[in-house]
């Protein structure tokens, strides 16, 4: 009769140490394919949210109006940014100004006072987890998950939008607001660590305030 085989002791430890030191390259493999995944569908985000003030440009002649009321909330304006607004940032739960225009863009019909788009005209597709048929300026905690879809980023935070609004082709870098991108209108994320770096990346920018923290994605870079 054949003796069954078994493997011995240090059979089984060699085994599970191969199969250590392979998940110890496989897995940080797929975490930077995850992540690189991540960044490029911001860089698409905020492509579309670009085309879609270009279409709001080419219908009013303009991306937004001169003041900062966006439904009832208020843009950020900044010395720096001269002639701008400044939209969005941060991932907390209750409406801002960006969940506003966005709105206006997206699901015109749930916006009452708009800012730009009296004609309640359609330039942006909802994000395909947003539920357009819940109110998104609502207050109960079905809304306030439901914003939390309304065009952010893959990391969940709101993209930053800051829209000259003269309309010359001139905002300030806001890695740098000595220097200037010739755009009517600018968008970033904050990125994987969801921390506002003023859109600095350490892959794109140089300087003394740059360290290796700094990844936001900009829609110039």
């Amino acid at each position: 009769m054949r003796q069954k085989q078994t493997f011995t002791l240090v059979e089984l430890l060699v085994v599970i140490g191969i199969i250590a030191i392979l998940a110890g390259l496989v897995i940080p493999a797929v975490i930077r394919a995850q992540q690189q995944g991540r960044i490029t569908q911001a860089k698409s985000d905020m492509a579309t949210i670009l085309l879609a003030l270009k279409g709001v440009e080419s219908t009013y002649n303009k991306m937004v109006n001169g003041d900062s009321s966006f439904d009832g909330k208020t843009a950020k304006t900044d010395s720096a940014f001269p002639n701008c607004i400044i939209l969005g940032g941060g991932n907390d739960t209750s409406v801002d100004a960006y969940d506003c225009f966005i709105a206006e863009l997206s699901v015109p019909n749930q916006v009452s006072n708009p800012n730009i788009n009296k004609r309640k005209m359609k330039f942006l597709d909802p994000s395909p987890k947003f539920d357009p048929s819940i109110d998104y300026n609502a207050t109960s905690d079905e809304a306030k998950e439901n914003r939390k879809h309304l065009w952010r980023d893959p990391w969940g935070n709101r993209y930053v939008i800051i829209i000259n609004t003269q309309l010359t082709d001139e905002i300030p870098n806001p890695a740098d607001t000595n220097k200037s991108l010739a755009a009517k209108a600018i968008v970033y994320s904050y990125g994987p660590n969801g921390e506002d770096n003023n859109a600095k990346n350490i892959l794109y920018d140089v300087g003394s305030s740059l360290d290796a923290t700094c990844d936001d994605i900009a829609s110039w870079h």
